[in-house]
C-alpha cells in the first residue's frame, strides 16, 4: 500500500497548498476590477493574473477528479495495479503544470542546503544538527530524496541535497537566520541561551555555464571523519577548494574517492559562484527569519508570514508544511 499511502500524502499537500475558495474569490474580485480599469497595462496584467488563476483551479479541480478514481480502484482491486499507476502518473504530471503556474522557470531547481554558524560552542553546533535533522525529516515525510554532502559540527555546518521538482522554490523562504533560545543543555548552571544559524538555499541545476580557470583555485587535502569504513580515515580523500578571487571555500567528504570529491567540489563552488551572479555582486544582509522559543514558554514564529505555533516538536520533527505554503503563497500565489 506503499503508493497508496504516498498518493494520500501528495493530495493533502496539494490541498494545504492551493486554498481553492480564496483563489477563486481572488480571480472573480480582479474580474470585476477589470471591467471599471481604463488602463491598457493594467488590463494586460490582470488579465495575465485572470488566466493564471483559471489554469491553477482547472489543474486543481482535475488532480482532485483523478484522486477519486484512484479511490474507487482501490476499493475494488485492493492493490495497486498497472490501470492505478496510469492515474497516479496523471496526477504527477498535472502537479509539474500546477508548479509551473505558481512559480517562475528559475526557482524549477533541485536544491542545496546549507546550515552554519558563525558564534558559539556546543549550543551553535547542536542548533545546526537540530535543523539539519529538520529538513531531512521534511524531505522524508514529503518523499523528496536526500543526500548529506558534507557534514562538519566541529565547524558548526552541514550541507544536504534534496532533490524534487520546484525543490528550490518550495525551500527558498527558508534562506535567512534561525533562531533558537532554550535552556542550554551544555550549561551547568542551565542558564537560558540564544543560539544563531544561517541557512542558505541554492538552486543545483544551473543552465548558465560558469567557467572556472583553474590557476584560480588552491587543492588542499585533508582526512575525512565519520561513516565510510577505515580508508575513509586513513586516506586524505577529503577536499578543500579556495576560490582565490572570491574567497569562497568548499569542502567535499562523502565519498571514498579524492577525484571524485575533488569533482563534487568544484561543482558546489560553481553553484555559489552562479549564487554570486544572479545576485549581481551585491551583498544583502541575512535577516531573522524565524524564532524557535523553548524557555520560558514554547514557541515558533515565521516572521516573514507571520506563522506560529505553540508545538514545537511538530516543525522540529520536519512538519514545515503550513509554513512553507505560507510562504509560497505570500511571495508567489497571491502577489
Amino acid at each position: 500500500m506503499f503508493i497508496k499511502k504516498n498518493i494520500n500524502i501528495t493530495i493533502k499537500n496539494i490541498k494545504n497548498l492551493i486554498n481553492i475558495n480564496k483563489i477563486i474569490d481572488y480571480n472573480n474580485n480582479i474580474k470585476k476590477k477589470i471591467k471599471i480599469i481604463n488602463n491598457n497595462k493594467k488590463k494586460i496584467f490582470y488579465k495575465k493574473k485572470i488566466n493564471k488563476y483559471n489554469k491553477i483551479i482547472f489543474i486543481y479541480k482535475k488532480i482532485l477528479l483523478i484522486y477519486n478514481d484512484i479511490k474507487l480502484l482501490y476499493f475494488f482491486y485492493k492493490k495497486n495495479n498497472y490501470e492505478i499507476n496510469i492515474y497516479i502518473n496523471k496526477i504527477k504530471k498535472l502537479i509539474y503544470k500546477l508548479n509551473k503556474y505558481i512559480f517562475k522557470k528559475k526557482y524549477n531547481y533541485n536544491a542545496i542546503i546549507k546550515i552554519y554558524s558563525k558564534l558559539g560552542g556546543k549550543d551553535s553546533n547542536n542548533w545546526v544538527k537540530i535543523l539539519e535533522n529538520m529538513y531531512i525529516m521534511w524531505a522524508n515525510n514529503n518523499n523528496y530524496s536526500y543526500t548529506i554532502i558534507n557534514k562538519n559540527f566541529n565547524n558548526k555546518k552541514t550541507l544536504i541535497k534534496i532533490k524534487g521538482k520546484y525543490i528550490f522554490g518550495y525551500l527558498y523562504g527558508e534562506n535567512g537566520i534561525h533562531k533558537l533560545i532554550r535552556i542550554s543543555p551544555f550549561n551547568k548552571k542551565k542558564k537560558r541561551q540564544t543560539s544563531l544559524a544561517y541557512v542558505s538555499v541554492y538552486p543545483l541545476k544551473i543552465k548558465k555555464k560558469i567557467e572556472i580557470n583553474y590557476k584560480d583555485l588552491i587543492f588542499n587535502t585533508f582526512r575525512s571523519s565519520g561513516s565510510g569504513g577505515q580508508n575513509v580515515n586513513k586516506v586524505e580523500t577529503g577536499i578543500r577548494v579556495k576560490h582565490i578571487p572570491t574567497n569562497i571555500v568548499v569542502e567535499y567528504t562523502k565519498t571514498r574517492s579524492q577525484l571524485q570529491n575533488k569533482n563534487n567540489a568544484i561543482k558546489i563552488l560553481k553553484y555559489k559562484l552562479f549564487k554570486k551572479i544572479i545576485k549581481k555582486k551585491k551583498i544583502k544582509k541575512k535577516n531573522y527569519i524565524r524564532n524557535y522559543i523553548m524557555n520560558p514558554y514554547k514557541l515558533i514564529k515565521d516572521l516573514k508570514t507571520g506563522y506560529k505555533t505553540n508545538n514545537f516538536n511538530k516543525i522540529i520533527n520536519g512538519n514545515l508544511n503550513e509554513i512553507i505554503y505560507k510562504f509560497i503563497n505570500k511571495k508567489f500565489l497571491f502577489k
